[in-house]
């Protein structure tokens, strides 16, 4: 999430593309990332990608919203 979200691949859509990655993967190892509403995922990962969050934030933060399927 953090190197996708902060090198900007897209000209477009670099908010929604990491937070479906990140999704997608927790999803294929068993595990549902959902934010408590769009704001909160929102901020979430523009504070990512604005280098706002040290990597053990962004750690937390994934580990505290998600849950085992």
């Amino acid at each position: 999430m953090i190197a996708i979200n902060r090198d900007h691949p897209l000209s477009d859509g670099n908010k929604r593309l990491p937070w479906l990655v990140a999704k997608a993967f927790l999803a294929l190892n068993g595990h549902h990332l959902a934010a408590e509403n769009v704001r909160d995922g929102d901020e979430f990962v523009r504070a990512v990608g604005d280098g706002r969050l040290e990597f053990a934030e962004v750690v937390d933060w994934i580990d505290t919203h998600t849950t085992r399927l």
